[in-house]
């Protein structure tokens, strides 16, 4: 996944600090690959002397990637059944990532984007 910063503005202030809100995007690699959009999210953060005093992210558009999660699931029922409860968060809900997890996604990320390529 990949987040690219669109921007920041400087917003109003309140008594915890100053309102900062900054856009992104947010790439991951299989919307990439099937040519899908980005997302496009926000966090707000409110900051006092030169320290993040709060931070909370908002989705506001999804763009490709819920299709890009329904296709790669789609991939994995067929595949790798056996491994989509241990990979979790995002593919189930609920659980927090661990070692064995990252090394799952990662190495079924790659099969996946592998036979997109024929």
């Amino acid at each position: 996944m990949r987040v690219l910063r669109r921007g920041c503005k400087e917003g109003a202030t309140c008594p915890e600090g100053t309102v900062v809100t900054c856009s992104i995007d947010v790439v991951i690699d299989v919307s990439e690959a099937l040519g899908l959009e980005a997302g496009t999210a926000s966090y707000t953060f409110v900051v006092d002397d030169d320290q993040i005093r709060s931070a909370n992210p908002h989705l506001t558009d999804l763009g490709g990637l819920q299709e890009a999660s329904d296709t790669f699931l789609a991939w994995m029922e067929t595949e790798h059944p056996e491994d989509i409860e241990i990979m979790g968060p995002n593919l189930l809900g609920g659980q927090r990532l661990t070692p064995e997890s990252i090394a799952l996604w990662e190495q079924y990320t790659d099969e996946y984007l592998a036979s997109l390529e024929g």
